[in-house]
């Protein structure tokens, strides 16, 4: 049950080619313009930015819900946690966001905007990732540099925002990156981001979880992958796969970030031979996957 023409239809209730979406339901400038406009210019940057930024509980959000059958979180109903383990938002953290993260014993990191709000709906109940998280800046005049112009993290002029709730006895720091592989441009600052969050909260175990549309043609919409490790690179770091290599050179000085970094490093060395495919999902000894499938 791929997710084509039929699909959005059914799921969505409008077919995407004779009804597309109206202007008002675009977030990206571009992407609107080519609404109304069949010979407005749209690249791929523009789908990948509108995933990103698309926000349902927004002005274009509100208007794509009137529009199609989509309910966004409004049908959202609260987890039954098992018995002492329900998440316990914490109070503000303390500071203006331009210091370190607290230390928790988990890092939970997201990406789009919607998976933002969906994850602080589960997570940190009460206080949401856009309206209400701390924005996080420590360092961010210095990495934003390696920053291409126009990308999420130079736009809101910060790394991301985060929160902190509590699980059982587990302390844990929930994190919505502004900062993205796809958007920050080749010389991959979302590494430096990356190693500085983790370097600052210290966690024993990172989790980053979000939506992976186009990861391979076996999955289907609605599937729920579960992987302990995994890597793949975009185009554009493709062409700079050194940079891929220098960054599991430093990454690989902790174990704990970053297991079976060797075979990881190898793909990359594959790359920059020119063998993309070798690149195209990291398996076998660099990563477990266990794909949960349900009715769609």
């Amino acid at each position: 049950m791929l997710a084509d023409r039929q699909w959005v239809e059914r799921n969505l209730g409008f077919d995407p080619i004779t009804t597309p979406p109206p202007r008002e339901t675009f977030t990206v400038k571009r992407m609107a313009d080519a609404a109304v406009k069949k010979t407005a210019k749209v690249e791929t940057e523009d789908f990948r930015r509108e995933i990103i930024d698309f926000d349902s509980e927004s002005t274009e959000g509100r208007a794509f819900m009137a529009f199609s059958t989509s309910t966004g979180l409004s049908r959202f109903t609260d987890i039954t946690w098992p018995k002492g383990l329900a998440p316990q938002t914490g109070p503000k953290p303390k500071g203006n966001g331009k210091g370190p993260l607290p230390r928790a014993d988990v890092l939970v990191v997201t990406w789009t905007v919607d998976e933002g709000h969906a994850l602080s709906r589960v997570l940190t109940p009460g206080k949401d990732s856009r309206n209400d998280y701390v924005p996080y800046t420590h360092n961010y005049a210095t990495i934003s540099k390696k920053m291409r112009n126009g990308c999420p993290a130079r736009e809101l002029k910060r790394l991301g925002t985060y929160w902190t709730t509590t699980i059982g006895k587990k302390k844990v720091v929930i994190f919505k990156s502004d900062s993205h592989m796809s958007q920050d441009g080749p010389e991959l600052p979302n590494s430096d981001v990356w190693r500085q969050i983790i370097t600052e909260v210290q966690p024993t175990l990172v989790i980053t979880t979000g939506t992976a549309g186009g990861i391979g043609k076996e999955f289907e919409v609605g599937d729920v992958g579960l992987t302990d490790r995994a890597f793949r690179l975009p185009v554009e770091v493709q062409e700079a796969a050194f940079r891929a290599g220098a960054l599991f050179q430093q990454v690989r000085r902790d174990e704990k970030i970053c297991a079976g970094e060797d075979a990881v490093q190898g793909q990359c060395r594959a790359i920059a031979k020119g063998q993309h495919q070798a690149a195209e999902d990291l398996r076998g000894e660099t990563e477990r996957t266990v794909v949960l499938r349900g009715h769609h």
